[in-house]
């Protein structure tokens, strides 16, 4: 069996060669090479030592990265390779990495220790495909399977439970029974890995096209990792976009049927708690303060009612944001065809006004409207006056009592000077 590998990683392989090497690429890079995906990462393993695969790439850049286990970086091209010395592993005392690495001098050896069997995969042009584990079959019947008993392999490193999970929404597969079994026993040890490296693997799989099977048929996991939201993931969520109650296989549905930002379907699953409990969830998950302001947001934007008239939608885009009302609709959408019903009957009209705005770009804040704040002062208006004014002329264009146009503007608001200034 042949397969493609980038220019750069055969010059690294044959590079190898010409020092009496065997190399190989390797785990992750071969399996979505298999899979016909780009792989996001190269990886190369060979019998020489870091010191040798330096000497033998010594006219390119070669980083340190983790020359403690073997492993250092060559830059081709502007393409970083990622090439380690065939090893096998001690106990994992950390639960991260191993307390000690030996560099051995044959493929399988090094393949022995790896996580999952569709990882645990090598090719060499010449001597093709190394599978010691079924990983080739896993591949076809897509499946995620350890390497080995599954429990020592989570007791290395608890991370690899949730792997298990993000792997099979990334590719689409299903978890093998016993490893399955295993993720259900062991997982309360994922309260043993820092949160950094949990929110890296939650990320991809939230991205991931099989997401829906992971919310659903591994609720323990979830309800571990989220314990704010654990009543909503087994009884359902209640008062959504204002009324709607559903079962949290309906909001898993829609989660599935949302495109793959984190924040969003993080949004939406959250969503059955308050907005503080996304805000903690967030915060012990060290996620960044952009994507915790976006998912706070959408949280509590998903509680409102569909706005049921032009002048409401430009309201809750005022209080949103064009960003978080477009996301907002999204979800409304998939929603609703989770629960394939009519119980969302504002929505069509919903998303008529908010694409008539933004297309007619009209005034949604007091910034748009065609006055300033000088010119409200202008008119008499002194000091809190003028933000009370600017409100009331924009309430008034929602509410199209008034034309958005500078003229109309000073003409509605002097014919209520006098209740503004009284007040």
């Amino acid at each position: 069996m042949k397969i493609l590998l980038s220019d750069e990683v055969k010059l690294v392989i044959d590079r190898f060669s010409e020092h009496g090497y065997t190399a190989y690429a390797v785990g992750g890079c071969v399996r979505d090479l298999l899979l016909s995906l780009n792989p996001k990462d190269w990886d190369v393993a060979s019998p020489a030592s870091p010191d040798e695969t330096k000497e033998i790439f010594k006219d390119f850049k070669v980083l340190d990265t983790g020359i403690k286990h073997g492993t250092v970086t060559v830059i081709i091209n502007s393409m970083p390779i990622e090439v380690t010395a065939f090893r096998t592993e001690g106990a994992y005392s950390d639960r991260r990495h191993p307390d000690f690495v030996e560099f051995t001098k044959d493929i399988e050896s090094d393949l022995k220790r790896r996580d999952f069997t569709v990882n645990a995969l090598a090719y060499n042009p010449i001597r093709g495909i190394v599978d010691i584990s079924g990983g080739l079959d896993d591949l076809k019947n897509k499946v995620i399977r350890t390497v080995g008993n599954p429990k020592e392999r989570f007791d290395e490193d608890p991370l690899r439970i949730l792997r298990a999970l993000r792997f099979a929404s990334a590719l689409g597969f299903t978890i093998e029974e016993e490893t399955e079994k295993a993720v259900h026993k062991y997982h309360p040890l994922l309260g043993e890995i820092a949160a950094e490296r949990i929110y890296a693997e939650l990320k991809a799989l939230f991205s991931g096209q099989r997401i829906e099977y992971v919310l659903s048929g591994f609720k323990d996991v979830v309800a571990f990792l989220f314990p704010e939201i654990k009543e909503s993931l087994y009884s359902g969520y209640e008062a959504l976009f204002g009324e709607v109650s559903l079962k949290s296989e309906e909001v898993f549905k829609a989660i599935s049927l949302l495109r793959g930002d984190f924040y969003l379907r993080a949004a939406l699953l959250f969503s059955s708690g308050k907005e503080a409990d996304a805000e903690t969830i967030l915060n012990r998950l060290r996620s960044d303060k952009a994507t915790s302001g976006k998912v706070q947001k959408l949280v509590k934007a998903l509680k409102l009612p569909l706005p049921s008239t032009k002048a409401d939608m430009k309201r809750f885009i005022n209080a949103f944001g064009f960003d978080a009302a477009e996301d907002y609709l999204i979800a409304a959408e998939k929603v609703g065809c989770a629960i394939e019903s009519k119980a969302l009957p504002n929505l069509s009209s919903a998303k008529s006004f908010f694409e008539t705005i933004r297309k007619n770009k009209e005034a949604v804040t007091i910034h748009d409207l065609d006055i300033k704040g000088t010119d409200i002062q202008n008119l008499g208006f002194k000091g809190a006056e003028v933000g009370k004014a600017l409100e009331i002329l924009l309430d008034a264009v929602f509410e199209e009592e008034c034309e958005n146009t500078k003229v109309d503007l000073i003409r509605f608001i002097k014919n209520r000077s006098e209740d503004i200034k009284h007040k």
